[in-house]
């Protein structure tokens, strides 16, 4: 994990390094690439356009390499992270409350596979260390307010997003086997409620 005062010392760089931005035509993503290329990285992005758009990545086109991609499928996601230095896995399924709380099956099954295969490519690739970005609907719906970082293997996540919970669950064990195993460094995040502009509304 990278430190703060390593960055603030000046030992840490995104200069010349190459990085993978999963998900980067998205909400978040798409700022999160920005602030990299002004960085001096070399910035891949990988991305199915599902929520994404190419306009978010307008001010940076140019300067970028841009896949789109089903990271559920193990040869989309090896040639993503092929020749990267980090991956920072940011693409989800996510569509809001209204489409969780009818789709629990499909948000489990997709974005537990996109963790998988995510992981699994920064194995085969042997990248430097990877982000990986979970969810508060990790926790409950009893959990205190505001949220500590609580364990989050008792009881269940939050039931209108229950599968999306449970993927998210699984792709933060997934990280420590994975970081247990092969000793790949992995930082893990968990947002709470990000909105702006840039998000896509659906419903």
């Amino acid at each position: 994990m990278i430190e703060a005062h390593q960055i603030s010392s000046g030992r840490f760089s995104w200069k010349g390094r190459k990085v993978l931005v999963t998900g980067g035509a998205g909400f978040v993503g798409s700022y999160l690439v920005e602030d990299l290329i002004a960085q001096g990285a070399k910035v891949r992005v990988a991305d199915n356009l599902s929520t994404g758009s190419k306009g978010n990545l307008e001010c940076v086109w140019k300067e970028i390499e841009f896949l789109e991609a089903d990271l559920r499928d193990e040869a989309a996601a090896r040639k993503a992270a092929q020749g990267v230095d980090v991956v920072m896995h940011l693409a989800a399924r996510a569509y809001g409350m209204l489409f969780s709380m009818s789709h629990n099956a499909e948000m489990f099954r997709d974005n537990s596979l996109m963790a998988f295969q995510v992981l699994d490519a920064c194995v085969h690739h042997k990248v430097e260390r990877a982000l990986v970005i979970s969810s508060s609907c990790v926790y409950d719906d009893g959990s205190p307010i505001p949220t500590q970082e609580l364990p989050v293997h008792i009881g269940l996540p939050e039931s209108v997003n229950e599968g999306y919970g449970w993927a998210k669950r699984v792709l933060e064990i997934q990280s420590r086997y994975v970081h247990e195993k092969h000793g790949l460094p992995i930082a893990l995040v968990r947002p709470f409620n990000a909105y702006g502009g840039r998000y896509r509304w659906q419903g």
